[in-house]
């Protein structure tokens, strides 16, 4: 974290990044090496060099970890004192708000029951060690995994964190707010395919099966950009025909319908029917907000949550199966 911070931070002008960086991990090698149960490493003031002697040794990350615990505090204020104090300071006299670190992907790891009492290592992380999460001093964005958001601990997390649970909604792409919805996703692709070279959209697919995608993406940029890896893998080169996009949506909707059974077909078009939560079967409803089988949608109106099925699903009925 505190690298990639650096890097960033020299993007945006800040030149004494690196000469503060260097300083910091010197200090941090000085502790490392200081211990008798880590002679074997050689740390160097150099955050590569680093991992690159914890991979060399065998249990070495084990060893690191130990060894770190009770040098935590230490190590924090060397990050807030020798990098990230400067550096704020220097951002504000230059226009920039401050800074936000972003920590994704955490949402992606695995629950896992640590002891007899229940206790899940989403806890442990994210309540039992808050104290680091929150020790560098300034904003920090941590994706959670959804079992922990929905779970009783929601009111602890808050109170810990200081701040509100945010759920990161898809872009609308149903009814009249879909219009818009599937212009943003239209707009996002282009960026991204002139970044690959490509001059104009139309020399990508035509303008309506990129609506087509997008509708189908459910408002979910990974997905929308699945769906178009997978009919460019199909296609010989651009312009995408529309055979090849119809291959790659029937091969992602088989793939999403072919593992669900009667039942949970069932409940899945109670969602896509009513745009309410499982609230009666909360173990199935997680499973279907982690595998993307439902998508949550923002109403302005009514300043809440909403939710449907993945698009892909319609789809499956279409074709016959999922009945």
């Amino acid at each position: 974290m505190v690298r990639q911070l650096v890097l960033d931070l020299k993007q945006a002008g800040y030149g004494n990044a690196w000469t503060k960086v260097n300083a910091f991990f010197g200090e941090v090698a000085e502790v490392l090496n200081s211990d008798v149960e880590l002679k074997d490493l050689e740390f160097k003031s150099d955050p590569f060099k680093i991992g690159m002697a914890i991979k060399q040794v065998p249990g070495a990350r084990a060893k690191l970890r130990k060894h770190l615990e009770d040098r935590l505090p230490r190590i924090y204020d060397l990050v807030n004192r020798k990098i990230l104090q400067p550096a704020r300071e220097w951002l504000a006299r230059e226009g920039y708000q401050d800074i936000l670190i972003i920590v994704d992907e955490l949402d992606r790891t695995p629950q896992k029951q640590l002891n007899d009492r229940g206790l899940t290592n989403h806890e442990q992380l994210f309540l039992n060690s808050a104290d680091v999460l929150r020790a560098l001093q300034c904003d920090v964005l941590y994706t959670i995994p959804i079992e922990l958001a929905y779970s009783y601990c929601h009111g602890r997390l808050a109170d810990v964190y200081g701040g509100a649970i945010l759920t990161l909604p898809m872009i609308t792409v149903s009814g009249e707010a879909g219009r818009q919805g599937i212009k943003r996703l239209i707009e996002i692709v282009r960026r991204r395919a002139e970044a690959a070279g490509v001059a104009k959209l139309a020399d990508l697919c035509d303008p309506d099966d990129l609506q087509r995608v997008c509708r189908l993406s459910g408002g979910h940029p990974r997905s929308l950009f699945t769906l178009l890896r997978s009919a460019i893998d199909r296609s010989d080169g651009l312009p995408l025909e529309t055979q090849a996009i119809n291959r790659a949506i029937r091969q992602q909707a088989s793939e999403f319908g072919k593992s669900l059974s009667a039942d949970q077909w069932t409940a899945l078009k109670e969602v896509h029917s009513t745009g309410e939560p499982l609230n009666a079967n909360p173990a199935l409803w997680m499973t279907f907000l982690r595998e993307r089988y439902v998508y949550a949608y923002y109403d302005p109106e009514k300043d809440g949550l909403w939710y449907d099925w993945n698009p892909l699903l319609g789809e499956v009925t279409r074709n016959g199966r999922g009945e």
